[in-house]
Formats: structure tokens, sequence, C-alpha cells
């Protein structure tokens, strides 16, 4: 009978499932459109309006320890430099983060109990015979589905640690110290370098063919690039973002990280979140170009478009002219084009040559 505790397990079991899983895509957050969200915020300065935003979305996601790493930095003057309020952005981060993670590893724990309870009287069915069979059964792939699906979303919540948002703290930390002089990179402050040699390696910068400004790389560290006044590299271009991408040098390894701006970065026609760059590597950064070269070794000028053909227009409206195929005969000596438009046609004699 269907009042039976063989029925009335999976049935409730599965009824729980299901009703975790909604609230757990009624409080999802998706991590792209977060990530989007903080990029632009921070690229204000509207670091208060970004902690009430990443309120609003919940403490059980992934805003929840983006909040924590804004308020630990708006605690903190902005006077103590780069490196130290990132690593207290990074700290808050992580602890908020590990919390999240111990209530997700909980609650999956206890989903985990409930589709084991559903499946017990489901496998029953398999091996006896029961008049609600089909109910047990339907109740058993109900809970399985619920459970995975709810498991999927958490799993966006515990997997997003704190090395997977170093951009995203960088930015955070950049809009508290904006109105600042440049200060320290996110790890170690990029070396002091006064006269270039020729063995340097500079990230130079062009509008066109003008070279519009240079930086000379570090050793190792955090070179960033924008418009905003404590940039290393400053970009004073209206299609570049205030906090627009970072340069991580680590030795001969250089890399390029798009900090979640509008325009990106463009290499090779196609736009990335960051890449590994080598010299002569050109990256678009809004309508400007960036290219790693040495000290007094100037960038290979970019190859020249080639020269449209312009199709001949017709005398009597403008229309475009198109070629008419003639006998072989007749090719050898003249041409003929016809318009599209007014449908003329124009014999003309080709060269003796």
């Amino acid at each position: 009978m269907w009042w039976s505790p063989l029925v009335l397990l999976p049935v409730v079991c599965a009824a729980l499932l299901v009703v975790r899983a909604i609230l757990a895509r009624v409080s999802h957050v998706n991590p792209v459109l977060l990530d989007v969200t903080v990029a632009r915020l921070c690229e204000r300065g509207e670091l208060p309006r970004l902690a009430k935003v990443c309120a609003a979305a919940g403490e059980n996601t992934p805003a929840s320890p983006i909040r924590a790493a804004v308020v630990a930095v708006q605690e903190r003057e902005p006077t103590e430099g780069d490196t130290v309020l990132f690593e207290v952005a990074r700290a808050a981060y992580a602890e908020r983060h590990a919390q999240l993670r111990a209530q997700v590893a909980g609650t999956l724990r206890n989903s985990g109990i409930l589709v084991v309870l559903a499946a017990l009287p489901t496998g029953y069915t398999f091996v006896a015979s029961h008049p609600s069979a089909n109910l047990i059964r339907i109740a058993g792939v109900v809970a399985a589905v619920a459970f995975a699906y709810s498991a999927y979303l958490l799993e966006q919540v515990s997997s997003r640690g704190e090395h997977a948002v170093h951009p995203t703290l960088q930015a955070i930390v950049d809009a508290r110290t904006a109105l600042l002089p440049k200060g320290d990179g996110v790890y170690r402050t990029p070396g002091k370098i006064t006269e270039p040699d020729a063995g340097l390696r500079l990230a130079r910068v062009y509008d066109g063919a003008d070279l519009v400004a240079e930086y000379p790389l570090p050793e190792s560290g955090i070179v960033k690039i924008g418009r905003a006044e404590n940039s290393h590299l400053r970009l004073d271009h209206p299609t570049v973002a205030r906090m627009h991408a970072v340069l991580e040098v680590d030795g001969d390894d250089i890399a390029i990280i798009d900090l979640g701006s509008p325009p990106g970065l463009v290499i090779a026609g196609n736009r990335v979140n960051q890449a590994k760059l080598s010299p002569g590597t050109r990256v678009r950064i809004g309508a400007l170009e960036l290219v790693l070269s040495s000290a007094g070794v100037p960038a290979a000028p970019e190859p020249p478009a080639p020269a449209k053909q312009v199709a001949p227009a017709c005398v009597h409206c403008g229309g475009t002219m198109r070629d008419l195929p003639l006998p072989d005969g007749l090719a050898s000596v003249m041409a003929a084009r016809a318009c599209v438009k007014c449908k003329d046609v124009r014999l003309t004699a080709r060269d003796a040559g």
C-alpha cells in the first residue's frame, strides 16, 4: 500500500531533496556574472556598493567571501600599501571560503544520507515484488537527480578558492588605493630601474605607430596596467579601463591577466582572459597595443594592410561595374564590364603589352 514505510520513505526523502535543490537554485549566483559585477564596481571605486550587492546575494553564495574581503580592506588604511591590503583581503576571503566549504560538506553529507534511504526501498523492488514498485522507483530516481543537481550548484560555491580569484582581490585592493600615488605590486614591489641597459625588458604601448608609454619590467613582481593613478603602466585613454590588466613577471616567464575590463585583451584577433607573453607578442588593450621588447630595440612595425581593390563605378548611375566573360578571341584584345544596377555595358581595349 502507498502508506507503508517502504513507500513513504523514498517519497519523503525525494521530497526533501527536491526542496534542497530548489533552495540551492534560488540562492545560486553565477560566478561569471559575479566577477563582471565586481570588476565594474571596483573600476568605479564603489566598494561600499559592492559590499551591499554581495550582502544581498546571500551568505551561502560565492559573493559572501568577496564581501568579507571588501569589508576587511575598507577597515584598513589605504596608505598601508597594496601588498598589505592584498594579504588582508586574501586572508578574509580564505577564512569565509573555508566556512562555506564546511557548510557545503555538511549539506552534501545530509543529502547523501537521504539518497541512500531512498535507494534502499528502490533496490528492494528489484529483488521482491511490491504493488507500488513503480512509485518507489520513481521516487528513487527523483531523489538521485535532485541530489546531483544541488551538488553541482554547491560545488560552484566551494570550488572558488583564493587562488581562483586573485584578479578579483587585486581589483578590490586597487579600488581602495585608487587615489594614492603608485604603490607596491601584489606579491612584491617591482624593482626600481633608472637607466635601462640594452638587455632590459620593456613593456611598450603604441597608439598606431606612436609610442605612448613604456615601463621597465622587474625580475619578478606585478605590473598594473590601466588608467588609475596608481598603475605602474598608466594609459590615459578612453578605451582602457581604470584597472585593466596586470603583468605577472617571474624571471623569463611573463603572463598578462585581464581584470574583468569591458574591452578585455585581444591577441591575434582572439579575446583572452590570460596568456603567456614572449618578445614581440602584440596585445590589444582597448584601442592601444602592448608589445614586449628590449631597451634600445624598437618593436617591429605592424605590416601594412593590403590595399583594397576598389571596383570601378558606372558613369551613368554610380553602380558597381562587374567583369563579363568574353570568347577567347575577344578576351585577348578587349574587356567588358556591366553595371549591376542599370545593366549598362562598357567595352574597353586591352593594352597591346
